[in-house]
């Protein structure tokens, strides 16, 4: 897996924290954070509802979820070479700012 971390096939409902319900805090380490085949429903958090730095996002669903300040309501990302296939967002939302399902911003 070469360093790889990997969560898969997993559902998360009604998720509340700082920093979504996936948090790779490592800049290093999330540049190989995968989440694949995920369901996300009802999740609120201050910077990301769902996913934060996640590298790869590939067939997942996040549903009604939100950011409460800022930041992507589904998934915030620091670094813009993330890949994010064959995903659906439905109802998400970013408090005052910055991307109501996705947020990428180029400085770490």
């Amino acid at each position: 897996m070469n360093g790889e971390v990997v969560i898969e096939d997993c559902v998360v409902n009604n998720w509340s924290s700082d920093y979504g319900a996936f948090q790779c805090e490592n800049t290093a380490t999330a540049a190989d954070f995968i989440v694949r085949r995920c369901t996300f429903t009802n999740c609120t958090g201050q910077m990301s509802a769902a996913i934060l730095r996640g590298k790869r996002i590939e067939d997942c669903a996040i549903v009604d979820c939100s950011s409460t300040v800022n930041n992507g309501g589904a998934l915030f990302r620091f670094l813009s070479d993330a890949v994010i296939s064959n995903c659906v967002f439905k109802n998400c939302s970013a408090g005052t700012k910055y991307g109501g399902a996705i947020c990428v911003e180029d400085n770490p």
